[in-house]
């Protein structure tokens, strides 16, 4: 008996069915295989929440640590320190890994995101300054690139997402939260190669406008141990402060503006991990409209707007 074999017209169906099966699982696969590494970075932001509460309770008034700025070695020049390499010399909003090494964060590693591409030619495990061979270098082995990872501002962030106040950003063509904008703005006299100008990284951000600061007030609040008293309505309900702490965001997975407008992510799964001021961490999804993974208008949001502030401010 003749056996007949596949038809181009079966062959091809048979192709196309095996397509849809792969659109359909590659995303899953994808998502499985991200997952460890998801997992990874939110014990890694747990440890670093842990490192700021603990650095909170030492200090005086139970503030947490301030956003890096300038790396110490820029006091007036962009030149790296004498006898070292890889030390980075450009403002960073990533926490100060002066304040918390090595008392509190006894680990550097934890810096750096499990699902982050590491950057040719650097330590792999940390991006941190090494001595050139001639033991000269004072920050030897101190962190370099604190922000690559993990973002830190440092102040109370309660009108960030994109249901909170917008402004248009000046030549952008999008908008943001006016409150990232005003903050930007205050922190502006930091944004140089004098060190010295830092100081204002450790204090509340007075004066804004009212839209902008922190429960309707007009300061935007350095993080601290009871700042959520300043943001209570109902002094009658003992919950509201925990609930404002677990709604607080403080630290973040970066998220970067690639060639052609994508927004990059630490993970593949197109999403960051948040560390609230709680404790807690949770995965938000891009676009979702929670900071940092906002949008705002025409298509602008958190991650663009950091983007226009490193081109303008720095």
């Amino acid at each position: 008996m003749h056996r007949r074999g596949f038809g181009s017209v079966e062959l091809l169906a048979a192709i196309a069915i095996v397509g849809i099966f792969a659109a359909i699982l590659l995303p899953a696969v994808s998502r499985a295989q991200n997952a460890p590494y998801v997992a990874s970075c939110q014990s890694n932001l747990k440890q670093l929440g842990l490192v700021c509460k603990m650095f909170a309770n030492e200090s005086d008034g139970g503030l947490w640590p301030h956003m890096r700025g300038n790396c110490p070695w820029q006091a007036g020049t962009t030149d790296p320190p004498a006898g070292c390499t890889n030390a980075r010399t450009a403002f960073e909003f990533g926490i100060d890994f002066g304040q918390v090494y090595p008392e509190y964060l006894t680990d550097p590693t934890i810096l750096v995101c499990p699902g982050k591409y590491h950057m040719p030619g650097q330590d792999p495990c940390i991006y941190s300054v090494k001595d050139d061979g001639s033991g000269t270098c004072q920050y030897n082995n101190y962190a370099s690139h604190v922000e690559h990872s993990y973002l830190f501002l440092g102040y109370v962030l309660d009108q960030v997402d994109d249901g909170d106040p917008q402004v248009e950003i000046p030549g952008a063509g999008f908008s943001a939260a006016a409150q990232l904008h005003e903050m930007m703005e205050k922190l502006r006299p930091a944004m140089d190669d004098d060190d010295s100008t830092d100081t204002i990284l450790e204090e509340d951000l007075e004066e804004v406008d009212a839209a902008t600061g922190n429960g309707g007030a007009t300061t935007i609040r350095r993080l601290r141990e009871g700042v959520e008293r300043f943001m209570i309505t109902d002094i009658n309900n003992p919950a509201a402060a925990g609930r404002i702490q677990s709604e607080l965001p403080v630290m973040w997975g970066d998220i970067r503006v690639e060639q052609g407008g994508k927004l990059g992510y630490n993970h593949e799964v197109g999403g960051s991990n948040v560390l609230y001021m709680d404790g807690h961490v949770q995965f938000l999804r891009g676009g979702n409209g929670k900071h940092p993974c906002t949008i705002g208008g025409g298509k602008g949001g958190f991650a663009r707007f950091l983007n226009w502030a490193r081109a303008t401010y720095l």
